[in-house]
């Protein structure tokens, strides 16, 4: 009963532990700047005129 307890912990704090890593890295990459300049939505926004 005990190795069947361990095994599941072991699963689920390993589990856990991609998942935090994999959020960081998403958020990370959903939060950097694009490319910048025009696209074909139109012109880029944070560009500054002149």
């Amino acid at each position: 009963m005990a190795a069947a307890t361990t095994g599941f912990l072991v699963v689920f704090i390993g589990g856990s532990l991609v998942f935090v890593v994999w959020a960081i890295f998403f958020l990370m990459w959903f939060c950097s700047a694009g490319t910048p300049g025009e696209n074909p939505y139109g012109p880029d926004p944070k560009q500054t005129e002149g």
